[in-house]
């Protein structure tokens, strides 16, 4: 909630007219502040023991070995507001509390998505994804095969 929001239950609960500086002074009057809430895609129980298990698997590799592997992910660049703008009250160290998680919605919305990925040799430069669907095909083509010949 924000200090308006408090401010109207306060009001509305017992009937005082505080000034919403008033709140968010009282606020960090006991540690609180106004955050950003952390973002994140909920881990069912089945993805935290994958999770686990790929580390446990991979946790004694040696450097020639990574060095066969590329980590990659794409990030997509909304036109529509985020919800990193939303703030919230907390205290300082309690940011990945699940209470002040603010969860997201993975495939909404439109804009541009960009990929990258990284190894233990280096980075690849970032790719566009233009135009239409990145199917498993334009995956091969237009980002791996570009890869493999560098």
């Amino acid at each position: 909630m924000n200090a308006t929001l408090l401010q109207q239950h306060l009001r509305s609960a017992t009937g005082t007219t505080v000034s919403t500086q008033t709140v968010r002074n009282r606020l960090h009057g006991v540690g609180l502040y106004a955050r950003r809430s952390m973002v994140c895609v909920r881990l069912t129980s089945r993805h935290r023991r994958d999770r686990r298990e790929w580390a446990t698997e991979y946790m004694n590799w040696r450097r020639n070995e990574w060095s066969n592997v590329l980590f990659s992910d794409e990030s997509r660049f909304s036109v529509h507001p985020d919800n990193r703008r939303i703030f919230i009250w907390r205290d300082r160290n309690s940011r990945i509390n699940p209470a002040f998680v603010h969860e997201s919605v993975r495939f909404g919305g439109g804009g541009v998505l960009v990929y990258g990925g990284i190894s233990i040799n280096g980075r690849t430069d970032p790719y566009i994804i233009r135009d239409r669907p990145l199917t498993a095909r334009r995956y091969r083509d237009e980002i791996l095969r570009p890869i493999e010949v560098s």
